[in-house]
């Protein structure tokens, strides 16, 4: 499922969840244009985390971003993800990274 995120009754991004299974989905964020390098990401990513944790007991969060997205690898790794794997697809490598234990306190 897709989840939209607003701030102040404004549509800044949305949520896209996949490959759920009873304790773990992968997660990933897509935010307008005009509201990207403002901060908004890590605040998102939380709440949507807490969310799913509450709701749906979810443990395990899992992701990947390509290794060129650099400003998107340091705010994962802000969050606490940590890198699993690399996979390299034609000219492009994909780093796939888990969070497991999330606090939402």
């Amino acid at each position: 499922p897709y989840f939209i995120y607003e701030l102040n009754e404004t549509t800044i991004g949305y949520f896209r969840t996949s490959n759920w299974d009873d304790t773990s989905c992968y997660i990933g964020m897509d935010i307008h244009k005009k509201h990207r390098g403002q901060g908004y990401a890590k605040k998102a990513y939380r709440e949507m985390m807490c969310y799913l944790k509450k709701k749906y007991k979810i443990k395990t969060f899992k992701l990947e971003v390509l290794d060129s997205n650099i400003r998107a690898i340091n705010l994962y790794r802000k969050l606490g993800f940590v890198q699993t794997k690399k996979e390299v697809y034609k000219d492009e490598i994909s780093i796939f990274m888990k969070l497991e234990g999330f606090n939402c306190d």
